[in-house]
């Protein structure tokens, strides 16, 4: 059966500190999931084996480290399954890209486990499985634009006022690992903003746009200056907004209509050949 595994971007992202026993950070931080998708196929076989199939051959990951695999192999633990897992999956969602593919599609598996296999479990419990695999697997879980905090185990969804569209370049050239980007974080910690997130949330209430914050660009830009220089580029035609998603590499541009939105893609299109470009709206 085929299950769609979308993307999400960060209209916000605040690291807030970090729990020195297991080092999760703690965020604070503005999700939303958008109509660029993976695809995962999924069939139950008879012959008890976890099988991921990267259709494209993106992936340069071993089996058993692909989070794929490590979510199903948790569930098929903790649930005795009898059964066999074959899951092939087709990748669009860039890599290293910071919007969350890997975490999607952890979490779609979950999901789609519990419908095929019918196991009745509610969003909570499949969201204390996914935290094991990664923090940001508990979103994709519950699936709705949200205000996430903690280590990303505290979700509170917020009722969107109307759709949102978005231009996504994840530049050929660039993929950040989440690891070392928080380790670069930790180093210079200096360099955080004290913006507050109580009042990006209160301007987000109130239909204020213009309120894109991420605490990784002056770390990531300065690693990396040709983001910012897709950054800058997207602010010129006319977005409400860009910004960095997650840790990066994907820079993403605000709009408020298809129209605006379109007319952004074609120029990016143009200027970032060789890139991953894409027109995708919040859902």
């Amino acid at each position: 059966m085929i299950f769609l595994s979308p993307a999400k971007l960060n209209l916000v992202l605040k690291v807030k500190g970090k729990d020195p026993k297991d080092n999760y950070h703690y965020i604070e931080s503005i999700f939303d999931p958008i109509s660029l998708c993976d695809i995962l196929d999924v069939d139950i076989t008879q012959d008890r084996e976890i099988r991921v199939i990267d259709y494209f051959g993106k992936l340069k990951i071993g089996r058993k480290k692909n989070i794929v695999y490590r979510a199903v192999k948790l569930m098929a633990d903790k649930y005795k399954f009898k059964c066999g897992v074959k899951i092939t999956l087709y990748k669009h969602i860039p890599d290293g890209a910071g919007m969350g593919g890997g975490s999607s599609n952890a979490a779609t598996a979950i999901l789609a486990l519990n419908k095929l296999l019918g196991l009745k479990l509610g969003d909570a419990e499949m969201a204390e499985t996914g935290f094991k695999c990664g923090a940001d697997v508990p979103f994709f879980i519950y699936g709705k634009p949200s205000f996430v905090a903690g280590k990303g185990e505290k979700i509170r969804e917020y009722k969107r006022k109307s759709v949102f569209w978005y231009v996504v370049v994840a530049h050929k050239a660039v993929k950040v690992a989440t690891k070392d980007a928080y380790g670069w974080y930790d180093s210079e910690i200096h360099l955080t903003n004290v913006k507050s997130y109580t009042n990006i949330m209160y301007g987000y209430k109130n239909g204020g746009y213009a309120f894109l914050y991420n605490d990784f660009e002056n770390i990531i830009f300065k690693k990396y200056p040709v983001l910012k220089e897709v950054r800058d580029s997207l602010v010129r035609h006319h977005c409400i907004d860009a910004s960095l998603s997650g840790s990066g590499s994907a820079v993403f541009a605000l709009y408020d209509s298809r129209h605006a939105a379109l007319a952004g893609y074609i120029k990016a299109k143009s200027e970032w050949k060789g890139s991953f470009v894409g027109l995708a709206h919040s859902i």
